[in-house]
């Protein structure tokens, strides 16, 4: 008697078994199952600690890789094979219908879920611009490759000099009067050669450029990033220079010399009064003075040895960060008018004699055309228009008004004799053209906001007489302190819409005037007033009184962080979100903002020194290091620093 060790059955004699059929005296093949001998233990990877680096640093998202197009065609053109002889099914567990649908559908949850985190692109929870501190007297950069980086012994106003190159993978700074450079995966290379001071990366980061003082003027030097040449290129005196692609540009004094920047041969030079505006490959942009014409300027664009001249009487001339520029120019329009015809002989029998000297001097009605220059080309933006006010905070915004000219035979018999009189006998070679020109009457003038050549037009309930404004995204706020039969300082909301700005809110200062204030791209505002202990308001509600006024920080995509508290020892780190507060820490000496996600800040600790944090937009706080002794601000320029705000420098005459 034998007994079926699958089903239990007992019968007599060999072979398989009569129930199910399974033969228990022929072993079954579990090569499939059954590792290799020669297979080597494959080790288990260990997870990495924690890392504040890894937590800082951001890693694009992989690329997914391109199907095997020739995998698809082997896979798509595989023979058939024959069916092998069914051998009888080894007994297993049955499962269900509803069992196998709901495996099939986990499983290809899990499927979906894997490619869904493999492929999402990650958020930048911090910009690639390093954070700068201090440790044990050493300067420190993090996050900056996979461990924080020590650049060397910090010497006090070193980050004055600290230079980021434009690729964000490369440090450079001067330390005694040598020029310092450190890349990922180097040490950190010293210039030592000559004294070099003022490090600047050019614009694709293969370059870095110093300046050395030598025989009472400034020599450019250029140093090769990869391969560590350095290379003296010529001297700008107590001028600059300017860099973008193939094209170095040298300015001393009254002379601009061009030359090819890898190979540093002269290109060219011209004898200039003036000042760049743009480069372009392999053309300059440059504003001169007109030593024959007070006051008047002339764009010009040099290539190849060749000047030519774009436009010409230039009044005004506003350049921006990034090359771009608001001009206004005066333009001859309509017919000439005998000045006579326009003055008020208010000196009697004594003005009869100047009106005889005034006999064929003609004049024009006042245009000021106004030009927005892209950095290569000009966009004409319309006659009549004038700059009006420009902010040092939103540098590529302007206000523009349309002064709204009276005619000429409203304004014929206007102009006092008397006045003219005396000018002409202070200033004998004053421009009678210019003159009637600014002094031509205007009746309701219209104002815009220009952004770039496209003009917005302001309501006429918006403030007439701003000292000041911020504009981010489609909002505006506009300042004035008094007039128009304001009960007090007043702060004029408005949002652009299609070809106007609409109005949206305002709001009246308690204060006699305000600190500084900030719009973001949401339309929130911001201001603050005080000295010490700051109010701080948030559309118009007052969130705290106890505000370190010169620890606010507004970054560039609109966020702000303060300081709040009486004492120096329980300062809290707030940020704010539309009214909203957030406390990030207690207890905090110091902090540099970077964006609206990311912030690094010092916390004392019980033994009265600091420890350096991380905040990021995935609401974590890290600990970066310990025991620090600085933390250094950011290189970027913030959006506002906690200065006082100069009221009324942005008026444009």
């Amino acid at each position: 008697m034998q007994q079926c060790p699958f089903c239990g059955t007992q019968w007599e004699g060999g072979g398989p078994c009569p129930s199910c059929g399974v033969n228990p005296q022929k072993s079954g093949d579990d090569s499939l199952f059954r590792p290799p001998a020669d297979r080597k233990k494959i080790p288990q990877e260990i997870p990495p600690e924690f890392e504040v680096e890894k937590l800082l640093r951001w890693e694009p998202s992989p690329e997914p890789e391109s199907p095997n197009t020739e995998s698809q065609k082997e896979e798509k053109e595989a023979p058939i094979l024959e069916e092998p002889e069914q051998s009888p099914p080894c007994p297993h567990k049955c499962f269900k219908r509803w069992q196998k649908i709901t495996a099939a559908a986990v499983a290809l949850a899990v499927v979906i879920t894997a490619v869904a985190v493999m492929f999402w692109s990650q958020p930048q929870t911090l910009p690639p611009e390093p954070a700068f501190f201090v440790q044990d007297g050493m300067l420190m950069a993090l996050p900056m490759g996979e461990t924080t980086q020590n650049l060397g012994v910090y010497n006090e106003g070193m980050e004055e000099s600290l230079e980021i190159s434009p690729d964000h993978q490369k440090i450079a700074w001067e330390e005694n009067g040598a020029l310092k450079l450190w890349v990922p995966e180097e040490e950190v290379f010293s210039f030592s050669q000559i004294p070099l001071y003022a490090p600047k990366f050019s614009q694709d980061s293969r370059f870095l450029y110093g300046l050395s003082p030598e025989e009472n003027e400034n020599v450019l030097y250029q140093m090769d990033v990869a391969t560590k040449r350095q290379r003296r290129v010529g001297p700008v005196g107590y001028g600059t220079y300017w860099e973008k692609g193939s094209l170095l540009v040298l300015y001393d004094a009254s002379r601009f010399v061009f030359y090819d920047a890898d190979t540093l041969q002269e290109i060219g030079s011209e004898e200039i009064n003036g000042s760049i505006v743009s480069l372009s490959e392999k053309r300059i942009y440059y504003v001169e003075n007109m030593e024959d014409s007070e006051g008047s300027m002339q764009l010009c664009c040099w290539q190849d040895g060749e000047k030519k001249v774009l436009l010409q009487n230039i009044s005004n001339f506003f350049p921006n960060s990034d090359g771009s520029a608001y001009i206004e120019c005066y333009q001859e329009k309509g017919e000439p008018i005998p000045i006579t015809e326009l003055m008020n002989n208010d000196l009697g029998a004594e003005g009869e004699d100047f009106l005889q000297s005034l006999e064929g001097e003609t004049v024009f009605p006042p245009n000021r055309c106004l030009y927005y220059f892209t950095g290569e080309s000009l966009r004409p933006m319309g006659d009549d228009l004038t700059l009006y006010l420009y902010s040092q905070i939103d540098k590529e915004r302007i206000m523009v008004s349309s002064p709204g000219y009276l005619s000429v035979e409203q304004v014929k018999g206007t102009f006092p004799l008397s006045e003219l009189y005396q000018l002409a006998l202070d200033f004998p070679e004053i421009s009678f053209n210019a003159y009637i020109s600014s002094q031509w009457p205007q009746e309701n003038p219209v104002n815009f906001m220009a952004v770039e050549e496209k003009l917005f037009r302001l309501p006429e309930n918006a403030l007439q007489n701003p000292i000041d404004f911020r504009s981010m995204g489609n909002w505006v706020c506009l300042y004035q302190i008094s007039g128009q039969e304001l009960a007090g300082p007043t702060l004029w909301v408005g949002k652009f819409e299609g070809n106007n700005v609409s109005y949206q809110n305002s709001y009246l200062v308690p204060e006699a005037s305000i600190t500084d204030f900030m719009m973001t791209a949401e339309g929130d505002l911001y201001y603050w007033a005080g000295q010490h202990n700051a109010s701080f308001y948030a559309n118009g509600i007052e969130i705290s009184d106890e505000v370190v006024p010169e620890s606010i920080q507004c970054t560039s995509d609109g966020a702000v962080y303060f300081l709040e508290g009486i004492y120096s020892d329980k300062l809290a780190l707030c940020r704010m979100d539309g009214e909203e507060r957030e406390i990030l820490a207690q207890q905090v000496e110091s902090f540099t903002a970077y964006s609206r996600d990311s912030a690094m800040f010092l916390q004392r600790r019980e033994d009265s020194s600091y420890d350096l944090f991380a905040c990021t937009s995935e609401e974590k706080i890290a600990l970066a290091a310990q025991q620090v002794d600085k933390l250094l601000p950011s290189l970027l320029e913030p959006l506002i620093d906690g200065d006082e705000m100069e009221n009324g420098d942005g008026a444009l005459q």
